[in-house]
């Protein structure tokens, strides 16, 4: 008798819990942030997962001119509600390369495009530091949520000898669902 009421309790528990997270709505404003600069396009959006939570960003850059454009990974930083809270990591990253600071650029050429999706680091959740040679795209690596407030990116890119840094972000909220 005491297993089944504990047993009727935890399926309780289980369905409070369930229903209480689909009445969360995660939004971002605006959806797609856009920046229109003489030298790059870029758009910026948050990236949902199989829950509907912003775990991930999507970056485009669009080089408009005659000549490459670098971004520079080890420079550009996860912004948080105004504060630079470290690199982002992406798709073939190892975890030495952020640790030693040697994430290889994008090199963007003339009048080409990038399309990247990024993670913030501090977010993610890595496999155990007995596995070598894991790196961000391997199974057991997850993104982490990207929490409520202002969350952007301070894009650093280069052209020649000249820096050229943007804060482009968006404003995640989460709504009750009625």
């Amino acid at each position: 008798m005491k297993k089944g009421i504990a047993g009727f309790i935890t399926l309780i528990l289980v369905l409070i819990t369930t229903q209480g997270a689909a009445r969360q709505l995660w939004l971002s404003d605006p959806e797609i942030q856009l920046v229109e600069t003489s030298i790059y396009d870029a758009q910026f959006q948050p990236l949902k997962n199989e829950n509907n939570i912003f775990v991930a960003f999507n970056i485009t850059v669009i080089n408009k001119t005659e000549q490459d454009l670098i971004i520079d990974w080890n420079r550009s930083r996860y912004i948080h509600d105004g504060r630079g809270r470290g690199p982002f990591v992406f798709e073939g990253i190892e975890p030495e390369t952020i640790r030693n600071e040697t994430i290889p650029p994008d090199i963007i050429p003339p009048n080409g495009r990038m399309s990247k999706r990024i993670a913030p680091f501090r977010l993610i959740a890595f496999a155990p530091l007995g596995n070598p040679g894991v790196g961000i795209a391997t199974k057991g690596i997850s993104a982490g949520k990207i929490p409520a407030g202002e969350n952007g990116i301070f894009l650093v890119a280069r052209q020649g000898e000249r820096d050229f840094r943007k804060k482009i972000t968006v404003q995640i909220s989460v709504v009750s669902n009625p």
